[in-house]
């Protein structure tokens, strides 16, 4: 390298360079290697400078006041008209707290109407969905509270909450035909999902809130309240309880837990409760205080019961058993 770096100092002198623009020439070739991964480092951070200015989100705000921003509307699909159907996943939270998702079942199909059906709601702004788009709403719960509003405010939005649902747009059809046909090829889709990943969701839904809970072979997941000392529950067993039956989010959909509620009675795998409660019910002993952690397909599947708005949901069964008796006797 020295030798090589020489040959070049005597062809520059050769061609009548002085010795001091010589001496500059290597003072600033040391600089550039010295300071070379600091040379790259800047550049690598323009270059996701100009990246994210590029996919930097576009924001909105409607005439009734709603916010939303959309990211990667670059399509060049036109937005959503006024009659087609959009099909989209969304992920609803209140004060960061996950709510409602449609990820673990199916897509939500809407048909657009003129956003001023909707003020202040999310069919406002379907007219501005585009194929492929990621969208932020934004709304306020004091505003919502204050409205007459096509949909009624969910019972968890509260007074000074505020309500941020993320959708991502799969596609818009141009009829309710079309969309029926897609509808009806996303159930077998959904409950194929659900049967591979939902232990694996419940798992991630216990290990973020610290719960220490038994899976059993049914992928059913148990949360150990209280022990009982009792006998073991069987198949074919009359027993007493009570329980508590709500939504992964924090629905409740039944209960027999207040003072004038009276116990319920049940045979043990009869078939009248969800599969995923049927099979570990005789898991259990009379005493026992139990919550169960039940994936969508091992509960009501892609059909909910009463109080269910919508299927495909993993739900938690918290049951204490009271007593048993055999129904031969």
């Amino acid at each position: 390298m020295y030798k090589f770096v020489h040959m070049r100092l005597e062809v520059l002198i050769q061609f009548g360079y002085t010795s001091d623009f010589i001496q500059h020439r290597l003072i600033m070739n040391r600089m550039f290697y010295l300071n070379k991964p600091i040379l790259l480092i800047t550049f690598a951070l323009l270059a996701i400078f100009i990246l994210h200015a590029c996919n930097k989100p576009k924001g909105y705000r409607t005439e009734s006041g709603l916010i939303f921003y959309v990211y990667g509307d670059q399509s060049k699909d036109s937005t959503a008209k006024v009659g087609e159907v959009i099909k989209f996943n969304y992920k609803k939270y209140v004060n960061d707290s996950l709510v409602e998702s449609t990820y673990p079942g199916i897509p939500q199909y809407e048909q657009v109407m003129p956003g001023l059906f909707y003020p202040y709601e999310a069919g406002e702004i379907y007219p501005y969905f585009r194929k492929g788009d990621s969208i932020v709403l934004y709304q306020e719960a004091d505003s919502l509270l204050k409205r007459r509003l096509f949909y009624p405010v969910p019972s968890y939005v509260s007074s000074g909450d505020e309500v941020v649902t993320h959708f991502k747009v799969l596609d818009i059809f141009s009829s309710d035909s079309l969309a029926g046909v897609d509808m009806n090829e996303e159930y077998p889709r959904a409950m194929a999902r659900n049967r591979k990943s939902g232990a694996s969701r419940l798992k991630r839904y216990l290990d973020k809130r610290h719960i220490d809970a038994e899976l059993t072979p049914d992928t059913v997941y148990i949360e150990t309240i209280k022990e009982g000392q009792g006998v073991q529950v069987e198949p074919g067993d009359m027993i007493t309880f009570r329980f508590t039956a709500k939504t992964i989010t924090g629905s409740v959909f039944g209960t027999n837990t207040g003072e004038d509620d009276v116990p319920m009675d049940y045979e043990v795998m009869s078939g009248f409760m969800p599969k995923g409660i049927d099979e570990t019910l005789p898991r259990l002993q009379v005493g026992d205080h139990v919550r169960m952690y039940v994936p969508a397909m091992k509960a009501f599947g892609a059909s909910p019961p009463p109080g269910l708005e919508k299927g495909f949901q993993d739900i938690i069964f918290e049951v204490e058993i009271l007593s048993k008796k055999s129904v031969e006797n």
